[in-house]
């Protein structure tokens, strides 16, 4: 991402995106979105995320596939006369998602909360929360790679 933007201009004017360019994304912008997304606001610091890659053409047909049926079995797979055209944005990029050139997928892994989701009981006032599989940072490299404590699903992934 050669071109920055002043952070206020970005939330004043920047729109929902739902119509991409078939262009390969380069590596580096991901990344860099990884690494903005990583260092987002999250109770307790606890980051309960993984980022999967996904630029496989294949696969990410496969993923836009089941988004777009998954999307359309919610929201109706014909548009109702009367619906919005936040919706009709939304039912363009359903229909065209397996056509993206990449997919940044985002894992929530309530493992690593605290408090109700991660099987705690609630916080006792002045009483310190444990610390539930923290992790300090993200290294994309490890995510679900050889060594690491969460395989790749079979033909979801590719090693790069």
């Amino acid at each position: 991402m050669d071109s920055q933007i002043d952070l206020f201009e970005a939330i004043y004017s920047q729109r929902q995106i739902t119509r991409y360019k078939p262009d390969p994304v380069p590596q580096g912008a991901l990344q860099q979105m990884i690494d903005a997304a990583v260092r987002a606001p999250n109770g307790g610091n606890t980051q309960p995320w993984e980022f999967v890659v996904v630029n496989d053409p294949e696969t990410v047909q496969r993923l836009g596939e089941l988004y777009k049926t998954t999307w359309l079995d919610a929201m109706g797979w014909e548009p109702s006369p009367t619906e919005s055209r936040v919706y009709r944005h939304a039912r363009y990029l359903a229909h065209h998602m397996p056509e993206v050139p990449a997919m940044i997928v985002v894992c929530a892994d309530h493992s690593r909360g605290s408090g109700y989701l991660a099987g705690h009981s609630k916080p006792v006032p002045g009483r310190p929360r444990p610390r539930v599989g923290h992790s300090h940072h993200h290294r994309p490299q490890s995510q679900g790679g050889r060594g690491s404590r969460n395989p790749r699903p079979s033909g979801i992934c590719r090693d790069d």
